[in-house]
């Protein structure tokens, strides 16, 4: 997958692999410094994907990859220090703007955690209380994940999710046996 790399002086668009990040890296001797993004969020959001390409380098091959990995997690590592330092020194921003911030972003790049946890609330909520719109609910937030591009990093949770959507379709036909509760949600 090509991917668009934003650093303070260029922008460069790479193939987004363990090797490809590191060779452009190393080619370019770009620093951590030089990767900080004008958004937190962006930056926020270039520091996981950088601690996920570290994690597929060490799952891929094990002598060259711990090359690869070392170098992408301590650059990861450093971006979120220059980040926190620069929050440490010019204040932190409010959490509920943090979380407009978040809802307002519309790429693919949402954070694959936020949605689990949004999917297995949804899952909660139908336990307790077992409606229709719910299980719609749930068949969206499964389809959202399958298609999310840092799910190939999990395979697991991809088959998961995968082989979970066509059960909560089932759960959709059998409306008649379910109460719908409009207050519940």
């Amino acid at each position: 997958m090509a991917r668009k790399l934003q650093t303070l002086n260029r922008t460069y668009f790479i193939k987004w692999t363990p090797a490809d990040v590191c060779y452009l890296f190393e080619l370019k001797s770009i620093k951590a410094e030089q990767l900080i993004q004008l958004d937190e969020l962006r930056t926020r959001s270039l520091i996981r994907e950088l601690y996920l390409l570290a994690c597929k380098a060490s799952l891929n091959s094990i002598n060259k990859s711990t090359k690869e990995s070392s170098l992408l997690s301590s650059y990861a590592k450093r971006i979120k220090q220059i980040s926190d330092d620069y929050k440490k020194l010019f204040g932190r921003n409010d959490v509920s703007e943090n979380v407009s911030q978040i809802e307002q972003i519309n790429e693919p790049t949402i954070n694959i955690d936020r949605l689990q946890a949004r999917l297995f609330y949804l899952i909660t909520q139908y336990s307790m209380h077992p409606c229709v719109h719910l299980a719609e609910h749930i068949v969206k937030q499964l389809t959202i994940l399958c298609q999310h591009p840092h799910i190939e990093l999990m395979p697991a949770q991809h088959y998961i999710y995968c082989q979970s959507i066509n059960y909560w379709r089932s759960k959709l036909l059998q409306n008649d046996a379910t109460i719908d509760r409009p207050n519940v949600h």
